[in-house]
C-alpha cells in the first residue's frame, strides 16, 4: 500500500487573508485551545530524564508520585542553598514538563512562560506550584523580550518541546536570539519538534473530503482549531540556529526501522554517530512486512561561542596531554533533531539514488518504504564533562589512517544483530585477493592497524573492523546477563558483518588480544566459514589459576596492574578534561610505537576518543572476564575441539605480559596443524612493536594458507620457535 499524495502540493493552500489572521491571532487560538482542553490534553513528560539525562544524572527510572490521571501533591521541598540549577520552559502549556522536572530535581528552579494566558493560569493553579521553585508568566517570544526577572546568562537549561514549530518561519531566528541571551555559556537548549516526512504532515497533505485548505506555506500548516505546525528540513534547522548566533558543534545520525507496523510496532535504535540517547516513534500505514529501513534522523548540536563558566553542568574542550587542564570551558548547546533523508543513502545504504537532491531522496524513501512516521523526535546535547565527540573521533581516526601508505575504502556496513536491531560496523577495506579480517583488541580500534594495512594487503583483501560497542561502530545498549550472551554479542556481530559484506567463501581471521579470543571463539561457532586462524597475543586462553598455580600470580598481577591503569574505560571517562592527560601518562609508549608514521599526538588522541564513548562493548567484555584478566569462558580447552581442517597459528611478542606458555601448549596439543611463534623485540602489541617482522610472518602464513592449506616449515626462520 503506497500513499497517493505527496508533500508540497498546492491544492490545499490557505488564502493570504487567513494566513495573516492565523499569525495575528496565534496566541488567541492557543488560549482557546487551553480553555477547551484545560489540563486534560497532554500527559506529563516523565520521559524527560531518560531523553535528557543531563538534567539529573542520578535519575534511575523511579516512578513519580505525580503519575496518574489526577494531579497529586508531591510536597516540593524548598531549594537548597547550593547548587541551584536554573531552567526555563518555552511554551510551557499547562506545566507537563516543569512539574516532572521539579519533582525529579530537588536542586532545580524553573521559569515557565507561554503566550496563552489560560495556559499560564492553569500552571499557577496546579497544587504543586510554589513561587520558591517556579515562576510562571505570560510572554510572546516572537515579539517580546524575555522579562528582566530572567537575568542575562543566568540559565543552565532551556526546554523547548514542539514550540518552534508553532512559530511562523520568519520569526524563528529572532525568537531564538531572544532566548540565547538568557543562557550561560555552558547552558543548553533541549529541543524536540516535528520533521519533514512526519506522518502528521502526510495527514495534512492527504486528500480531504471537506476540501478545507490547511497549507500556510511550504511545510507549514494550520489545524482545524487554528493552531499551527511547521515541519523542519535538516538544512534549514542548521541555517536557523547559525543565524541565531549558535555554532555547529556536532552532527550525528540515527536510523530507525519498524517491524509488523500495523500489528505490533518494534523500534530499533541506531546511535550511529550519537553522543546521547535518541528516541523516535513510528506508525505505519502499510500492511505487515519485514523490517524496513526507515529514515535517518540527523541530530545537530549547536553551541554558543566558547567562554568560561563556573556551571557544574558546562562542558569542556580538548586539553593537550601535556597541558594543565584549563578551567572548564563552554558548553551552551542547542539540541535539535530532525527526520531527514540527507546522507541516509550515501552514508548508510549506498543506494544508487545518492546523487538525488535531498528533497527527491526524502520522497523516494517515503514512497518506497510505505512507512510513515507519526512523530519525529529531537534530542541533543554535546556540552559535556568528557571532552570528546564522535566528530573528533572520526577526524582523529582519519588523520591516523592517512599514514597507512595505501589507498583504502572505508564504510559503515549495515548488519542485523541477533536481537533484530540494526547496527553499523566501521570497516576499512584495502587490497585484493583472499579475504583477511583483522579484529582489534579491547580498548583499541581499526586505526591501530595503520602500520599493517599496506604490507598485508599485497596479496590479500584486508578488512579491518571496529567491533560493535567499540570505536566508531554502533554502541547499542548491551542487555546480556551471562558470559555466553556477551560472547554471542560479538560473534553474531562478526557473522552479521560477513553476511552483509557478501563474503560467501571462507575467510582468514587475525585477531589481537581480545580480538584473538573472539576469532578463536568465532571459529568454534562458525567453522564452515574459516580458512585459517591467526591469534596474535590472544587474551582469554588460560582459566583462572587456583592456589596451586602460583607461578602465574606475579605475571598476571603485573598484567592486571597494567590493565587497571589503562583499560577500565570508566576511569578515562570519569577523569573528564583530565582524561586525555591520563591516557598520555599511562600510554606514553604509544606515540613512540608510531613515531615513524606520526610526529604528533594523534595516536594518544585516537586512543582517548575511542575509549571515552558509551561503554557498551566494555559492559559485554566485563561479563566475559574476571577482573579484566581471566576469561569466564577460557579458550584453552575449547580450542582442542577446533575443526581439524582449520590451521591455526599463535603469535606472541617475546616480551609480552600475556601467558604465551598456554598458547604454546595448545599449539603442541593440536599437532601439525598448529604453529607457535614469537616476534622479537616486541611486547603485547606485537603487530605494532615490530610491525615489519609481524607483517612478514603473517604474509608467509597467509601465502601457505592460500596455496597449501597448511603451514610451511620455511616460515619458522622468520621468528624464534
Amino acid at each position: 500500500m503506497t500513499t497517493d499524495y505527496q508533500i508540497g502540493k498546492k491544492t490545499n493552500q490557505v488564502p493570504k487573508f487567513w494566513i495573516d489572521k492565523y499569525e495575528k491571532e496565534a496566541s488567541k487560538y492557543w488560549d482557546k485551545f487551553y480553555k477547551s482542553n484545560t489540563t486534560n490534553f497532554f500527559k506529563d513528560r516523565h520521559w524527560i530524564f531518560r531523553q535528557f539525562p543531563e538534567l539529573y544524572p542520578a535519575f534511575d527510572g523511579w516512578k513519580f508520585a505525580s503519575e496518574g490521571e489526577e494531579p497529586k501533591n508531591f510536597d516540593l521541598p524548598e531549594l537548597p542553598e547550593s547548587p541551584v540549577v536554573r531552567l526555563m520552559e518555552v511554551g510551557c502549556g499547562v506545566g507537563n514538563t516543569i512539574y516532572p522536572l521539579l519533582e525529579g530535581c530537588p536542586h532545580l528552579f524553573t521559569y515557565a512562560f507561554d503566550f496563552a494566558p489560560t495556559a499560564v493560569k492553569l500552571v499557577k493553579e496546579n497544587i504543586n506550584y510554589k513561587e520558591g521553585r517556579c515562576k510562571a508568566f505570560v510572554c510572546d517570544v516572537t515579539s517580546e523580550e524575555i522579562p528582566d526577572m530572567v537575568e542575562d546568562e543566568s540559565l543552565d537549561f532551556i526546554t523547548m518541546f514542539f514550540v518552534l514549530s508553532a512559530i511562523a518561519p520568519e520569526k524563528m531566528v529572532d525568537s531564538l536570539k531572544r532566548l540565547r541571551r538568557t543562557l550561560k555559556s555552558g547552558g543548553k537548549i533541549l529541543f524536540r519538534d516535528y520533521a519533514v516526512g512526519d506522518m502528521a504532515q502526510l495527514r495534512f497533505e492527504a486528500p480531504r473530503k471537506d476540501k478545507e485548505a490547511n497549507r500556510l506555506s511550504e511545510n507549514f500548516y494550520v489545524r482545524k482549531d487554528g493552531t499551527r505546525a511547521y515541519y523542519f528540513e535538516l538544512e534549514e534547522l542548521q541555517k536557523l540556529f547559525k543565524e541565531a548566533g549558535y555554532e555547529i558543534e556536532e552532527n550525528v545520525v540515527v536510523e530507525r526501522y519498524v517491524e509488523n507496523p500495523e500489528i505490533q510496532r518494534t523500534h530499533s535504535n541506531l546511535d550511529f554517530e550519537c553522543v546521547s540517547e535518541t528516541l523516535l516513534e513510528g506508525r505505519s500505514a502499510a500492511s505487515p512486512s519485514s523490517p524496513n529501513l526507515f529514515q535517518n534522523l540527523r541530530l545537530l548540536t549547536y553551541s554558543n561561542p566558547i567562554g568560561d563558566s563556573n556551571s557544574p553542568f558546562s562542558g569542556s574542550v580538548w586539553v593537550a596531554p601535556k597541558q594543565k587542564p584549563k578551567k572548564t570551558e563552554k558548553a551552551g548547546t542547542v539540541t535539535t533533531s530532525t527526520k531527514s533523508v540527507e546522507d541516509v543513502i550515501q552514508r548508510t545504504v549506498n543506494d544508487p539514488n545518492v546523487n538525488e537532491s535531498d528533497d527527491r531522496m526524502r520522497r523516494f524513501i517515503v514512497s518506497q518504504l510505505e512507512v510513515i512516521e507519526d512523530c519525529t523526535i529531537i534530542r541533543l546535547s554535546s556540552s559535556r564533562w568528557v571532552p570528546t565527540s564522535l566528530r573528533e573521533m572520526e577526524a582523529t581516526e582519519r588523520e591516523l589512517l592517512s599514514k597507512c601508505g595505501v589507498d583504502f575504502e572505508q564504510s559503515l556496513v549495515k548488519i542485523n544483530t541477533s536481537t533484530d536491531e540494526v547496527a553499523y560496523v566501521n570497516t576499512v577495506k584495502v587490497g585484493s585477493g583472499p579475504p583477511l579480517l583483522l579484529v582489534h583488541g579491547f580498548a583499541a580500534g581499526i586505526g591501530l592497524w595503520v602500520g599493517n594495512l599496506a604490507e598485508l594487503s599485497k596479496h590479500n583483501t584486508i578488512y579491518a573492523i571496529d567491533l560493535v560497542g567499540f570505536g566508531r561502530s554502533t554502541r547499542h545498549p548491551f542487555r546480556g546477563k551471562s558470559p555466553e550472551e556477551a560472547e554471542n554479542y560479538f560473534l553474531d556481530m562478526i557473522e552479521g558483518w560477513r553476511l552483509a559484506s557478501g563474503l560467501e567463501g571462507k575467510i582468514n581471521l587475525l585477531g589481537h588480544s581480545f580480538g584473538g579470543y573472539l576469532v578463536g571463539a568465532y571459529a568454534l561457532k562458525y567453522p564452515q566459514h574459516i580458512d585459517h586462524l591467526i591469534l596474535a597475543d590472544p587474551w582469554g586462553l588460560p582459566p583462572s589459576p587456583d592456589a596451586s598455580q602460583q607461578k602465574y600470580s606475579l605475571q598476571w598481577t603485573i598484567a592486571k596492574t597494567i590493565i587497571n591503569n589503562f583499560t577500565p574505560l570508566a576511569t578515562v571517562r570519569g577523569a573528564g578534561p583530565y582524561g586525555p592527560g591520563l591516557v598520555a601518562k599511562f600510554r606514553a609508549d604509544l606515540p613512540l610505537k608510531f613515531w615513524h608514521l606520526h610526529e604528533t599526538d594523534v595516536v594518544t588522541r585516537y586512543i582517548y576518543h575511542i575509549n571515552a564513548q558509551e561503554p557498551e562493548g566494555e559492559r559485554a567484555f566485563a561479563l566475559l572476564s574476571k577482573n579484566l584478566v581471566y576469561p569466564a569462558l577460557p579458550l584453552r580447552d575449547r580450542l582442542l575441539h577446533l575443526q581439524r581442517d582449520i590451521p591455526i597459528a599463535f603469535i606472541y611478542g617475546d616480551h609480552t605480559w600475556m601467558d604465551a606458555g598456554t598458547g604454546q601448549r595448545v599449539a603442541e596439543a593440536l599437532g601439525d596443524r598448529a604453529e607457535f611463534h614469537l616476534i622479537e623485540n616486541s611486547g603485547h602489541h606485537c603487530y605494532i612493536d615490530n610491525y615489519d617482522m609481524f607483517n612478514e610472518k603473517t604474509l608467509v602464513l597467509l601465502h601457505d594458507i592460500c596455496t597449501q592449506g597448511v603451514f610451511s616449515d620455511q616460515s619458522v626462520c622468520l621468528v624464534k620457535r
